[in-house]
């Protein structure tokens, strides 16, 4: 994503990426042959050393990115690096990051505020939605942080959403209300974060997300 900043000077073309070719030694690409090579999508994690953590920073342009390899001729090569040390350490966990952040409402039809699935009824009534996170195989009795973003537009009525983890309540997010006056504020916003959270079960390859609005 281009920066807000004018000091700061972009690219003005894409800049090569190194890829690694496997075409079994006889230099030509075809068959079952491949290229592989690292690419960042258009969204990033950022570091959070104070909270220890990381935080996805939405790319508020586009939802693809684009990249320039060549792979004939004299482009760019990932080099090879000769190991001779053995391995001491098995590796058979890692910490994964996932984030559902979707831009399909704008409140005011302005800004660079959007927000995801609507939980829209009449008042007074309950709306829930499932998300169904199909990405790893989650270790489910290991610890988790849990980070929900919840807008709400209530007049003089408070709302409140409850985020459940495999249909087990995991948080209960409290929003206050807002006016009906002409220079009140159109919707409240708030961030709840639950750390140390144990996920429900032993193992899955499936995590079920559902939220309800009321």
């Amino acid at each position: 994503m281009l920066s807000e900043a004018n000091a700061e000077i972009p690219l003005d073309d894409l800049a090569e990426n190194a890829i690694m070719v496997v075409d079994g030694g006889d230099g030509l690409f075809n068959g079952s042959d491949y290229f592989l090579f690292y690419a960042a999508g258009p969204d990033k994690w950022l570091k959070d050393s104070l909270n220890k953590r990381f935080t996805h920073q939405k790319n508020l342009y586009s939802d693809s990115a684009y990249y320039f390899i060549t792979i004939g001729g004299a482009g760019k090569r990932i080099a090879s690096l000769q190991v001779n040390t053995p391995s001491t350490l098995t590796v058979n966990s890692f910490n994964e990051r996932i984030f559902h952040e979707l831009d399909t409402i704008n409140l005011l039809s302005s800004g660079k505020e959007w927000l995801g699935e609507e939980f829209a009824d009449a008042p007074g009534k309950t709306l829930s939605r499932s998300f169904q996170l199909v990405y790893q195989i989650f270790l489910l009795s290991t610890p988790a942080t849990l980070i929900s973003n919840c807008v709400a537009r209530s007049i003089n009525v408070p709302s409140r959403f409850d985020v459940r983890v495999n249909n087990q309540l995991a948080q209960q997010v409290n929003i206050p209300s807002t006016g009906a006056g002409l220079y009140d504020l159109f919707a409240q916003q708030t961030q709840q974060a639950i750390r140390s959270f144990i996920i429900p079960g032993i193992f899955a390859d499936q995590l079920y997300l559902s939220a309800g609005w009321f």
